[in-house]
């Protein structure tokens, strides 16, 4: 009986620090509000999210960054960060990069076109990248896509 106790002793402590870990590890990411005035209820504006650290088609992890709205820089910590951006309705242009892994090493690809799409109220957004081959040997291009809640391709192709 003793040993048995001191068993689940061990496996109580072990819960508790594998518990722990985790509580440590998970990471929040803050979201910037992005208009004037009061913050408005969820059901009024859109959410648009980058992807960190989003496993990729290959295994690879694909860091996605926001970088401007609407020709705005977003802050250095903002983007470090992976802030989620909280916009009103309508048309928006986000400049979007990723940090991606080429020959071992990772770079950062800015996508030259910004995203320009017709947010609607209550909805989320998540930005996605992959690498693809580019049009010569060597070369590898940066494709970027938004979804919607639904998991539905709004902008892009995946």
């Amino acid at each position: 009986m003793q040993k048995l106790l001191r068993a689940l002793g061990r496996a109580l402590a072990l819960c508790t620090v594998f518990a722990a870990f985790l509580v440590a590890s998970c990471k929040s990411f803050p979201t910037v509000k992005t208009y004037e005035g009061e913050r408005q209820p969820q059901q009024k504006v859109a959410l648009v999210s980058p992807t960190p650290g989003w496993e990729g088609l290959a295994g690879e992890r694909q860091d996605v960054y926001f970088l401007k709205l609407d020709g705005v820089a977003l802050t250095k910590s903002d983007i470090d960060n992976h802030a989620s951006l909280e916009v009103l309705p309508g048309v928006h242009r986000l400049t979007v990069a990723a940090r991606l892994r080429v020959a071992g090493e990772r770079v950062l690809f800015e996508d030259p076109n910004p995203i320009t799409y017709n947010f609607e109220a209550g909805k989320h957004y998540q930005v996605y990248a992959r690498l693809s081959p580019g049009p010569t040997p060597g070369q590898a291009v940066a494709r970027f896509w938004m979804e919607d809640d639904s998991g539905q391709v709004v902008v892009g192709t995946k």
